[in-house]
């Protein structure tokens, strides 16, 4: 993902950013100072909510705050950039761990500790659309929290049947 590159707009791509590294401590600068971000996503792990080509606006959020539903974007522990949909948040030795997952994906990704989490999606501009998605207005308010535990009880199911083919 990198910053994306509009027309008239104020927001361009950093050609000085050579690894994925400087690109996530870059994210997570902007996003620290208050400002926003605005990504061009790339992938199809959250089609059809997000396709290649969308852009979305991220803002910094404590972690305690996200909800299940939202569309979270965070550092995955192989250093990759991932937006994902928060399905379920877990407590386990003080620590607050988050669980997502691809809306296009049948099971969860690996646990998501809090302080690789860069921020949450407010916005998504669809490709070939003149208008932005609020998502934490109506109708997403209600839509994202049903998709975050329609996709928890999904992966349950898709682990109870790889659980029952041993």
């Amino acid at each position: 993902m990198l910053p994306a590159k509009e027309s008239g707009s104020e927001c361009h791509t950093f050609s000085s950013v050579t690894t994925l590294t400087e690109a996530t401590e870059l994210f997570d600068e902007i996003l620290k100072t208050g400002k926003s971000l605005r990504v061009k996503v790339t992938g199809q792990s959250m089609a059809p909510s997000i396709d290649t080509g969308d852009i979305v606006i991220i803002k910094a959020l404590p972690p305690a705050g996200l909800k299940t539903g939202d569309l979270i974007f965070y550092r995955h522990e192989s250093g990759h950039l991932v937006l994902h949909r928060l399905i379920r948040k877990i407590r386990r030795n003080e620590k607050l761990l988050f669980s997502t997952c691809g809306d296009r994906l049948p099971s969860p990704d690996t646990l998501v500790p809090a302080e690789n989490i860069l921020g949450r999606v407010v916005s998504v501009k669809k490709t070939g659309k003149g208008f932005w998605r609020e998502m934490q207005g109506f109708p997403w308010q209600i839509i994202n929290p049903v998709v975050g535990y329609w996709q928890l009880l999904r992966s349950m199911f898709y682990r109870l049947i790889s659980l029952s083919k041993r």
